[in-house]
C-alpha cells in the first residue's frame, strides 16, 4: 500500500502549483477568463491545511471502498478457520480411539492433532489483524494527506511570495507565475477530468475516484469558473465521491 502512495506522491511533483487566497477574476463574453492571485506564505500555510483535509477524506473514502467489498469475508474469517480446526482436532480424537493412523513408528492422527491445534490459534492472531485491516488508523492517514498536500505545494512554497495567473481559454488553462516582477509560462494543460474545489483552489481528477489531481487552480472558485468548467465536462463529483 507505501508503493501505491509513493505513486501518488511522485505523480504529484510533477505538477507546478500557484496559490491563493487574494484573487481577481476578469473575461469578456467572447474571450477567455483570467483568474489572478497574489500568493504568500499565509496563503500557502492555509492550502495547505485545507487540502491536507481534503486528502484524508478521499483516502478513507477510497480505503471504505477497497475494504468494504472483503469486510464481511474478513470478519467470517476467524469463525471458518476455528471451526475447522475445532473439527480436525475432533476427527484426529476420533481416530486416536479407534486405533490411530501408525506409520514408521509415528503416530500421524496425533500430528494432525498438533496441526488443527495450530490452526486453531492462527485465528485469533487473524481476528487482532483484521480489527487492524477493518479500522482505520486516523494518524497514519492523516500523515500521509499531510505529505501529499506538502508535495502538491512545494514548488509554490519555495517561490512565494509571487503572483499567479491563469488564462482559461477554450478547453484549456495556462498558467503564468510572476516573481520579482518576471512573468513566466508555468505550464498549460487541457481542461478535462472531474473537479473538487475547496477554499482557495480547484483540483482536476482524471476520475472521480482519483486522488493526485491531473492539475491545480488555486484561486478561489466562483459561479464565473465553474460555469466555465462545466461548459467543458469539467462537472464536480457526485456528493457520495467527493
Amino acid at each position: 500500500m507505501i508503493h501505491v502512495f509513493d505513486a501518488y506522491i511522485d505523480s504529484m511533483n510533477e505538477i507546478i502549483d500557484p496559490l491563493n487566497i487574494h484573487t481577481r477574476e476578469t473575461a469578456s463574453p467572447a474571450g477567455p477568463l483570467l483568474l489572478r492571485s497574489t500568493i504568500d506564505s499565509a496563503s500557502i500555510g492555509r492550502l495547505e491545511e485545507a487540502l491536507t483535509d481534503l486528502f484524508y477524506g478521499r483516502l478513507l473514502e477510497d480505503r471504505r471502498r477497497r475494504f468494504g467489498r472483503a469486510e464481511g469475508l474478513i470478519r467470517t474469517q476467524p469463525k471458518i478457520v476455528l471451526w475447522l480446526s475445532v473439527t480436525g482436532i475432533l476427527v484426529a480424537l476420533g481416530l486416536a480411539m479407534t486405533g490411530g493412523l501408525p506409520y514408521q513408528g509415528y503416530r500421524l492422527e496425533l500430528l494432525f492433532a498438533l496441526f488443527f491445534a495450530a490452526t486453531g490459534m492462527l485465528s485469533f492472531l487473524l481476528t487482532r489483524c483484521h480489527r487492524w485491516l477493518i479500522t482505520p488508523s486516523p494518524s497514519f492517514w492523516r500523515s500521509i494527506a499531510k505529505k501529499l498536500a506538502r508535495n502538491l505545494l512545494k514548488a509554490a512554497r519555495e517561490a512565494a511570495p509571487f503572483d499567479a495567473e491563469y488564462t482559461l481559454d477554450g478547453d484549456s488553462v495556462t498558467y503564468f507565475r510572476t516573481v520579482n516582477g518576471v512573468k513566466k509560462v508555468a505550464w498549460q494543460r487541457p481542461l478535462r477530468g472531474r473537479r473538487v474545489s475547496g477554499a482557495g483552489f480547484t483540483l482536476l481528477l482524471n476520475d472521480e475516484r482519483a486522488i493526485a489531481p491531473s492539475l491545480i487552480i488555486l484561486h478561489q472558485p466562483s459561479a464565473e469558473m465553474d460555469a466555465w468548467l462545466d461548459r467543458h465536462g469539467c462537472f464536480a463529483p457526485s456528493v457520495e465521491q467527493v
